[in-house]
């Protein structure tokens, strides 16, 4: 049995590194050059002020694009040039079989599915990087998601992928465009914004996702 002599008082306390290791891809720290990016797109039999939320159900063999939650616009996203963008997890659940598919710059990439009343969860995909097909990014990308019901009848459900977007050299990024759900009209906010009143009157919330404080 060998017995080490311990220094100094107290125990070190790791917990903050072990955190960022769990969540640094997923929701946790975010460092000052980047930010999350949320595409998603619900389908449901109640009404909703958030833009991602359709009234309704998605038909059969339609396939429709996920929405920026952070403007309320449909894909595809523009990526700016100097800006890295990379996928990190996506997940769904529908009561019918659901296909979804990314594109890149109109390419067709990569898809997945879930069947009726599952729930679908993949994390740390790294499906998209942008600077993986552009490692100068001097260059603007789109990016597209679409899910398409595959079932016989009407699909109630929901589909989001989380990314992660990365300033690289680039100015940051301090208003967007958003789009009401009800009219159609657009405006830029601040980033910052949640709450909106298009210029017909109708109020609607998106989301905020601002640059990392790290």
């Amino acid at each position: 049995m060998v017995t080490v002599e311990r220094w100094g008082t107290g125990r070190p306390d790791y917990s903050k590194y072990v955190a960022k290791g769990l969540f640094r891809k997923s929701i946790g720290v975010l460092k000052s050059t980047e930010k999350k990016k949320v595409f998603a797109l619900c389908y449901s039999t109640k009404s909703s002020i958030f833009p991602h939320v359709v009234t309704g159900t998605l038909a059969p063999n339609t396939e429709v694009h996920l929405i920026d939650t952070e403007t309320g616009l449909a894909m595809p996203y523009t990526v700016p040039a100097g800006y890295d963008l990379e996928i990190i997890k996506y997940w769904g659940s529908s009561n019918a079989p659901v296909r979804g598919r990314l594109f890149i710059d109109g390419v067709f990439t990569a898809n997945f599915h879930f069947v009726d009343y599952s729930v679908y969860f993949e994390q740390e995909v790294g499906l998209s990087k942008i600077s993986d097909i552009d490692p100068t990014l001097s260059s603007s990308h789109t990016i597209d998601i679409t899910i398409e019901n595959m079932g016989g009848s009407g699909a109630i459900g929901y589909a989001e992928v989380l990314a992660i977007l990365k300033k690289v050299g680039s100015e940051e990024i301090k208003d967007k465009e958003v789009k009401c759900p009800f009219c159609g009209a657009t405006k830029r906010v601040p980033l910052s914004t949640t709450k909106v009143i298009c210029p017909n009157g109708h109020l609607f919330i998106v989301r905020a996702y601002e640059f990392g404080k790290e």
